[in-house]
């Protein structure tokens, strides 16, 4: 899964970038995967700049993200699409306890 997140993450930066090296800003939780940014390090043939985060940003978008798909959960609306998963319908991941 990291090696296809680093593929797929480095096809959509090439096909937006506006300059030669482009700079990315790495957030969530991703941020803390050293082999994940390896691997996107070597999808992108060493061509980007990672622009550092703070820790209090990188961990208000994990929290932040996965708050929303739980939002989605309990409104009973898909979480996860099959546009993005190529999976054969969308879906709402997730248990709810209480």
């Amino acid at each position: 899964m990291t090696e296809h997140y680093a593929v797929q993450i480095a096809q959509i930066i090439q096909a937006y970038a506006l300059h030669e090296k482009p700079k990315v800003l790495l957030t969530g939780g991703g941020a803390y995967h050293a082999y994940f940014i390896e691997r996107l390090h070597h999808q992108l043939q060493g061509n980007w700049q990672q622009f550092e985060a703070s820790n209090e940003l990188i961990e208000f978008k994990e929290a932040l993200i996965f708050g929303f798909l739980g939002v989605l959960r309990l409104r009973g609306e898909s979480n996860c699409l099959a546009s993005v998963t190529h999976a054969s319908r969308d879906s709402s991941g997730g248990t709810i306890f209480g």
